[in-house]
């Protein structure tokens, strides 16, 4: 009897995030490279270390950006300029590693709920072609939320990330006046898709970089 052909080990680690503002839910899908991921951990530790963020708050973009939410989560020491600040370091960290976004958003209609969405939004985030054009197929990410317990180390790390980076995408979505800060982010993430949109990837010997010196990029 011929031996069962061994399954491919996943490449990459996928982190999610969902949030809704003005009846707009974005998911975003955080995706590294495992062999980023030595690389990965000493840029996400120096951001913490540089806000002074506490080891135990899971980034969380609209706290960052509301008074009451920083003074909960121990931030006083950060104003908006400071969040702004915290935001335009973690664009550069997610395009350092680099990671890859892969970003849905869906309008909701009449009584539909972020909750009766997610299905519909998990299902188009990663309903990309096989051959990696737009991004990691699910067949090739071990697939986590940032909501989840007991997410290792790091995934909770990519989760800060993708919660932030969600957070950018759903404002810079909403098309505000005032959010025209993140809609300038959202021009500088690197190697994203929008579900409609190519992805912008490059050859992996075009992104390799040292280790962090000390500043956040």
């Amino acid at each position: 009897m011929n031996p069962q052909p061994a399954v491919p080990p996943r490449r990459f680690l996928t982190v999610g995030t969902e949030l809704e503002l003005d009846r707009q839910v974005v998911l975003c899908l955080v995706s590294a490279h495992y062999t980023d991921m030595p690389r990965a951990r000493p840029w996400l530790r120096l951001l913490r270390e540089k806000y002074h963020i506490p080891a135990a708050w899971r980034i969380d973009g609209p706290a960052l950006f509301d008074a009451a939410g920083r003074e909960r989560a121990g931030l006083r020491q950060l104003d908006d300029a400071g969040a702004r600040a915290l935001v335009d370091d973690s664009v550069g960290v997610f395009n350092r590693i680099p990671c890859l976004l892969r970003f849905a958003y869906l309008p909701l209609r009449g009584d539909q709920t972020a909750d009766s969405t997610r299905a519909d939004l998990r299902a188009v985030a990663l309903d990309v072609p096989p051959d990696g054009t737009q991004g990691p197929p699910a067949a090739d990410c071990d697939v986590a939320m940032a909501s989840e317990p007991d997410l290792t180390a790091d995934a909770l790390r990519l989760g800060d990330l993708a919660s932030l980076i969600a957070f950018v995408c759903l404002r810079a979505q909403a098309g505000r006046p005032e959010d025209v800060f993140f809609q300038q982010q959202v021009l500088k993430l690197k190697y994203w898709s929008r579900a409609d949109t190519v992805a912008l990837l490059v050859p992996e010997a075009d992104i390799a970089d040292p280790a962090p010196s000390g500043t956040v990029p």
